[in-house]
């Protein structure tokens, strides 16, 4: 999924959380979209496309972990940050699943460090992501064909589209 999905995905659980709890406040959107991004991580350190979803960033068992520490510690040291770490760690799993979801060239490894196999909803092509996580002039060719894959799949680009669409529609709808 691209930046901008995440991203929305990230409003979507604020506005959720927000709308449950009956609290609208800046903090609590920046944690949710710090949530969606933070995965993405890895992209600083995957040599490719490919490889980029190859790291405990995205493990579901490292955040499930991650999480659980933070709610135990939370729960005796801060018990204020309750709903801002709930907001935090669900705009994470959303990122996963929806890579899970959308996956074209990696998927995420659900059982990581235990096991190394790649998870996805869709058959995976590795081969088509042999390139740089950025942009370079070396790969402009590569890139090019990469994003020709990557918008080949209609029924992804769809659901990615509607995903980054409805927070927008979401927000005029209740403001």
């Amino acid at each position: 999924m691209l930046p901008f999905a995440h991203l929305s995905s990230g409003y979507l659980v604020y506005a959720a959380v927000a709308h449950t709890v009956d609290l609208d406040n800046v903090p609590l959107f920046g944690i949710a979209l710090a949530g969606a991004m933070a995965p993405d991580i890895d992209g600083l350190f995957g040599a490719q496309m490919k490889d980029h979803r190859n790291t405990v960033f995205h493990a579901p068992l490292f955040w499930l972990g991650l999480s659980i520490v933070a709610f135990i510690l939370g729960r005796i040291f801060v018990p204020t940050l309750k709903l801002p770490m709930l907001t935090f760690f669900l705009s994470v799993f959303v990122h996963l699943s929806l890579d899970w979801f959308s996956a074209r060239t990696s998927g995420i490894r659900l059982l990581y460090p235990f096991s190394k196999k790649n998870y996805s909803c869709f058959p995976l092509l590795p081969e088509k992501g042999t390139l740089p996580v950025f942009p370079d002039k070396e790969h402009l060719k590569t890139w090019v064909e990469f994003w020709r894959f990557y918008f080949s799949k209609k029924f992804l680009v769809i659901t990615e589209l509607l995903i980054t669409v409805s927070p927008f529609v979401i927000y005029i709808m209740f403001k």
